[in-house]
């Protein structure tokens, strides 16, 4: 059984604290949590990620795709988190994620997004994968062999479109005032 949802976190520029104020729950069933973004502007922007997690047994450490540290692509790219339950026992763990986007320049923003999941975990039903992938384009219809999907999709491309709306808004309201400065002079 699988589970196709999406969940925009920003869009259009807007950041969503209503959906981030939400711990959303995660089926025993559903291994993988995937995520589409972008940075709308003309280079890539450092991000910093971080997972926090209560495993008590259950749970092996979450597996990202992509590295803790980087640069958010400047095309649209898929990247997964993996809950992978051991099955060693039955248990409800509250998955963490921060996401940390870094503005263009001083005049805008930072971004911190935060997800907060509970993942349930099932005596006897295993998640537990022994092979690792690599971040997908959003397009690539192929899914893990686990046939499970969980999409929680937009959560940084609409953050980024925030960025690059912030940073316009900033080169205008700099010019506005240069332009103010000058006919002053005249």
């Amino acid at each position: 059984m699988r589970l196709d949802a999406e969940l925009y976190y920003v869009r259009e520029g807007v950041v969503n604290t209503y959906a981030t104020g939400f711990i959303v729950p995660v089926p025993a069933h559903i291994a993988d949590l995937e995520f589409m973004w972008q940075s709308l502007g003309r280079k890539p922007l450092p991000y910093v990620m971080d997972i926090d997690y209560e495993s008590r047994g259950a749970m092996l450490p979450p597996q990202v795709n992509i590295s803790e540290r980087g640069y958010v692509p400047t095309t649209l790219q898929t990247f997964r988190v993996r809950l992978p339950c051991t099955g060693s026992r039955s248990a409800e763990i509250l998955v963490s994620m921060q996401l940390n986007i870094s503005a263009p320049d001083r005049a805008s923003r930072d971004v911190r997004l935060n997800f907060k999941r509970n993942k349930i975990c099932l005596k006897g039903l295993s998640t537990v994968v022994s092979h690792n992938e690599t971040a997908r384009l959003a397009g690539d219809v192929t899914r893990s062999s686990n046939g499970v999907l969980f999409a929680a999709g937009g959560c940084a491309a609409a953050a980024l479109a925030l960025l690059a709306a912030a940073a316009a808004a900033g080169t205008l309201y700099r010019r506005g005032n240069k332009a103010r400065h000058h006919d002053s002079i005249q």
